[in-house]
């Protein structure tokens, strides 16, 4: 017997297209959204409420979790910005020479963010 997928219709959700959707690592119900409006979103999807809103530059390509209070983002305004999600602060911390296209986070290379594009990869100290 297969199960129906469960679906969410966010509140408040971006005004642009969804570039990436990312579910906390440590914690089921927190998703981030970014978006091509600038934006940067963390969700409660349990609550259908949104916690944060995070302002770029430019479009926002991708963002990834560190853990429940901390995430990631980076876009076509090519920095790499911290979101601390229980604050809703965000610090920058670097720049690339292209706009950045995907983000992770990597446990085994000393906890920090890396980042990629076509022809580089980088990982920032923290």
């Amino acid at each position: 017997m297969q199960q129906e997928p469960t679906q969410y219709e966010l509140y408040d959700p971006p005004a642009d297209g969804i570039t990436a959707v990312q579910f906390s690592p440590t914690d089921s119900q927190l998703l981030l959204v970014s978006s091509w409006d600038k934006t940067v979103r963390l969700y409660d999807v349990a609550a259908n409420q949104q916690r944060a809103k995070f302002e770029h530059r430019a479009a926002v390509l991708d963002c990834c979790f560190s853990d429940a209070s901390r995430g990631y983002s980076g876009g076509l305004d090519k920095g790499v910005n911290m979101l601390d999600l229980t604050t809703s602060t965000d610090t920058p911390l670097g720049m690339h020479d292209e706009p950045v296209r995907c983000l992770s986070w990597s446990q085994e290379s000393s906890k920090r963010p890396v980042l990629s594009h076509p022809r580089s990869s980088l990982s920032f100290p923290l």
